[in-house]
């Protein structure tokens, strides 16, 4: 089940957002980060996280982790470095099973320079039944955008830089 997602967007170095006060220990979670740079670099290395999919377009930059949460993490703050200020766009969203030892089994990841408002995401196999997808658009532009998701995705987080060379992006899931 999903179990609570947060996001956060501004111009900046150190990049952040508060893990949802909801989560348990065991709880699945994935945090997304997308910057309005390829010129700065960012710190892969997040402690206790493991680096899911890197994506970098024209000017934009995408990342992606999950983690395995422990008791600490309800309420914490997990954050990613640049080397250089940069407008970013930041969410994560936690996931509870039934099972043991729930994770991620797939990802992918793609970039595209459409301006078409319809979203799509790339194929990626599902491993078996009670599968969760976990969506993460994001885009680079300086105007503000309405999201409109696929009608199987649940909106579960919403972030926006401001200005010229803002990023904004939204998480769903089905």
């Amino acid at each position: 089940s999903h179990v609570g997602a947060a996001s956060t967007a501004g111009n900046r170095i150190t990049h952040s957002v508060v893990i949802p006060a909801t989560v348990v220990a065991n709880d699945t979670l994935v945090l997304f980060l997308t910057t309005n740079s390829t010129t700065s670099t960012v710190n892969d290395t997040v402690p206790g996280w493991t680096l899911l999919e890197t994506r970098d377009g024209n000017t934009i930059r995408g990342r992606a982790w999950t983690k395995r949460a422990v008791a600490t993490d309800a309420g914490a703050v997990v954050s990613v470095t640049t080397s250089a200020y940069a407008k970013s766009v930041m969410a994560v969203s936690a996931y509870r099973s039934s099972v043991a030892n729930s994770s991620v089994t797939a990802s992918a990841s793609s970039v595209s320079a459409d301006t078409t408002a319809t979203l799509s995401t790339p194929t990626v196999p599902v491993a078996g039944a009670g599968s969760w997808l976990v969506n993460y658009w994001s885009e680079k532009s300086s105007t503000a955008l309405t999201w409109s998701l696929p009608v199987e995705a649940t909106q579960r987080a919403i972030g926006a830089a401001t200005g010229t060379g803002k990023v904004s992006g939204v998480l769903g899931d089905s």
